[in-house]
């Protein structure tokens, strides 16, 4: 078990918990999780603007999403390996990861190429039907994992905190799983 943490994320003191649990009650699950996020994920990653899909919230308890939370992610173990090797020879062989209609494909396109990982893994993820399992804190201004949205390469001023993190094991209604 592993957890990827972005150097600018304020981690929630029950994520090694909640990661845990969700390991042991999904982790062997390998045909349709790619791995655990702490992400409190707004983000619909369609480039139309016009769209009526949103991110599910799931009445508090886990989903799967078909977009990876990278500031906080444990990946599922098979899964990784299994990806590991596939991104080796992709990138090796300069496979094209494009997923027409995200938005996240025209970034991966304008920006630099060798820090974004997500785009290959979102492409597998795609190709394989897999998901990132999610769970949203009942207050919707808290999360596992809070990105601080600093000034830099993606945002062009500080913003603050995305999200205050959940410490309250009252607020996070399924850290015994299913």
């Amino acid at each position: 078990r592993a957890i990827i943490l972005e150097d600018d994320v304020t981690v929630s003191p029950l994520w090694y918990r909640w990661v845990n649990g969700a390991y042991d009650a999904y982790g062997h699950d390998g045909g349709r999780i790619a791995g655990f996020s702490l992400q409190r994920q707004h983000l619909v990653s369609l480039i139309s603007k016009r769209t009526s899909v949103r991110v599910p919230t799931n009445d508090n308890e886990p989903f799967l999403y078909s977009l990876i939370g990278s500031i906080g992610f444990a990946p599922n173990a098979r899964v990784w390996r299994n990806f590991l090797d596939w991104a080796e020879c992709a990138i090796d062989n300069d496979v094209d990861v494009s997923i027409n209609g995200l938005i996240s494909t025209v970034w991966y396109k304008t920006l630099d190429k060798r820090g974004i990982w997500e785009q290959h893994f979102k492409y597998y993820m795609n190709r394989l039907g897999l998901g990132c399992l999610y769970h949203f804190p009942k207050d919707a201004s808290k999360a596992l994992g809070a990105h601080w949205r600093e000034k830099g390469e993606h945002f062009g001023r500080s913003e603050g905190a995305s999200h205050d993190v959940v410490t309250d094991p009252g607020e996070i209604s399924n850290l015994v799983f299913p």
